[in-house]
């Protein structure tokens, strides 16, 4: 069994100032820069035999390439103990079609897409203690937004849990050539 996700890598830049970012969130563990990634698709756990189909369905996707900008840092849930901090991502309409054409590509492998709408949105550290987290940093960086980031191509990766976080191994590159 192999545990999937689709997703689109950030740059390095970005990468480690996100990291950086939430290094600052105390009684949180950040996200290790090398793992910080916008997740289209979480695929789950699937058979060997089923890679093949899968490489083939994401390979045949025909989808224009786009610039995204990373706005904002939230959290999750936003009511009540905070567990998840995160960078959002601003309206971009051309990420929500290359997610559905992801998901939909996927059904004859027999992947049911996520039933709660996709919010996307970087993960950048994981609070190990809700009651212990402050909000005011996310006043602090409200105004957070980088620069437009180039989408020319998503990627499949594998993922294996560990009890210090996941690690996250790229599997294929899908170039978005629509």
């Amino acid at each position: 069994m192999t545990r999937l996700f689709t997703a689109i890598d950030i740059p390095t830049a970005i990468q480690d100032s996100l990291h950086q970012l939430g290094r600052e969130v105390r009684g949180a563990r950040a996200v290790p820069a090398d793992q910080l990634h916008l997740t289209l698709t979480f695929i789950g756990e699937v058979e060997d035999q089923r890679l093949q189909p899968i490489h083939q369905a994401l390979a045949a996707i025909a989808a224009t390439p786009f610039a995204i900008v990373l706005q904002g840092i939230g959290c999750f849930p936003p009511r009540g103990p905070a567990r998840i901090i995160w960078a959002g991502v601003q309206a971009q309409p051309l990420l929500h079609r290359l997610h559905s054409l992801i998901e939909i590509s996927l059904i004859p492998c027999g992947i049911a897409g996520e039933k709660r709408s996709y919010s996307p949105h970087i993960t950048i550290a994981r609070i190990k203690t809700p009651s212990g987290f402050d909000r005011s940093l996310l006043q602090h960086h409200a105004a957070f937004m980088t620069e437009e980031i180039p989408v020319k191509e998503f990627v499949l990766y594998s993922s294996r849990l560990t009890p210090q976080g996941a690690i996250h191994s790229m599997e294929r590159r899908y170039p978005l050539t629509a």
